[in-house]
């Protein structure tokens, strides 16, 4: 009983650990999170409406009320959250 209580336990401090390094690695696509992976978003323009666009990976950052989006063409765009709706389509 006491081995498998260890075996456990060593499980959810390696999801944990591959959690934080894949997180680190791959911005958008995090091996243990409740966030989604998006791959579309619509951004505020200066016009005053939503574009759509295809999106490669995108962060949001603790404390903050900023998301950085990265295009599929790699361009960045680091804007407020009120200025970008997250989608998966």
């Amino acid at each position: 009983m006491e081995k498998i209580v260890i075996g456990v336990v060593l499980f959810i401090i390696a999801l944990a650990l591959a959690s934080i390094a894949n997180r680190h690695v791959f911005g958008n696509k995090q091996f243990f999170d409740f966030k989604q992976n998006f791959n579309t978003a619509y951004i505020l323009s200066d016009g005053g409406k939503f574009e759509k666009v295809r999106i490669k990976a995108w962060k949001d950052y603790e404390n903050s009320d900023s998301v950085q989006v990265i295009l599929e063409d790699g361009t960045p765009i680091y804007t407020h959250l009120r200025n970008v709706k997250l989608t998966k389509e």
